[in-house]
C-alpha cells in the first residue's frame, strides 16, 4: 500500500512539474527568442518526435516480462530478457541516429518546412541533436524502468521527474545566456545523458545484480 501510495504522488509531482514547465519556460523562450524562432523550434521538435514510435511496444512488454522475472527471483533469465531488450534499442538508436544524421546533413530541412530565421544547417544540426535524444531515450527509458521492475515505481517516476527539473532549469540557463536552438537541443541531449548515468551507478550499488549489459 505504501508503494502504490508513493507511486501516485510521484505520478502527481511529474504532473505538477509539466504545468511548472509549460507556465515558466515558454515565457522565458519568447523572452529570448522571437515567435518565429520559437515557432520553428517546437515545429523541429514535433517532427524528430515522431522516432519515439519506434519503440514498438518493447518497453512495456519487457518491463512487464522483467518484472515477473524479478518476482520470482529468476536473475539468470532477467538479464538474459535485458541484453536482448537493451541490444534492441541500441542498435536502433546507433542505426537511426545514423541515418538521422545523413537526412539532417543532405537535406534542406529549413527550405522544406519553411523556415524564415533558421538556416538549413541549423535546422539539420538541430534536428540531428533533438532526434538523438528521441532515439537515445529508448534504452534509457529501459534503463530508468529498471526500479519499476523491482516493483519501486515511484523511485522510476521521481527519476524522470528529477531529470525534468534539471532540463528545466538547463534550458532556463541556456536562455537566459542568450543560446541558440542548438545549444538548446544539446543542454537537452546532456539532460537525458546526465539521468541515465546517474541511474547506472545507483544501480549498480543497490542492485548489482540488475545493472544492464550487453
Amino acid at each position: 500500500m505504501k508503494r502504490v501510495l508513493a507511486g501516485i504522488r510521484a505520478s502527481w509531482g511529474g504532473q505538477l512539474i509539466s504545468t511548472a514547465e509549460s507556465f515558466a519556460i515558454v515565457p522565458i523562450y519568447l523572452a529570448y527568442w522571437s515567435a518565429g524562432r520559437y515557432g520553428e523550434w517546437l515545429a523541429l521538435s514535433a517532427l524528430v518526435a515522431y522516432l519515439g514510435t519506434l519503440d514498438f511496444g518493447m518497453n512495456m512488454a519487457g518491463g512487464n516480462k522483467l518484472t515477473q522475472l524479478y518476482s520470482h527471483g529468476d536473475f539468470v533469465n532477467y538479464g538474459r530478457y535485458q541484453r536482448a531488450a537493451l541490444l534492441f534499442y541500441v542498435a536502433i538508436a546507433a542505426v537511426g541516429s545514423l541515418i538521422l544524421g545523413l537526412i539532417a546533413w543532405l537535406l534542406p530541412i529549413s527550405q522544406m518546412l519553411g523556415f524564415q530565421e533558421t538556416s538549413s544547417r541549423e535546422a539539420g544540426l538541430v534536428c540531428f541533436l533533438l532526434g538523438s535524444q528521441v532515439l537515445w531515450s529508448l534504452p534509457g527509458g529501459l534503463i530508468t524502468g529498471i526500479y519499476r521492475t523491482t516493483g519501486d515505481v515511484a523511485t522510476s517516476q521521481w527519476v524522470r521527474n528529477a531529470t525534468s527539473i534539471i532540463g528545466i532549469a538547463a534550458s532556463a540557463a541556456c536562455l537566459l545566456f542568450h543560446g541558440g536552438m542548438a545549444a538548446m537541443a544539446l543542454v537537452q541531449l546532456t539532460c537525458l545523458s546526465i539521468g541515465v548515468t546517474g541511474v547506472l551507478i545507483h544501480v549498480r550499488r543497490r542492485f548489482p545484480e540488475l545493472m544492464p549489459t550487453l
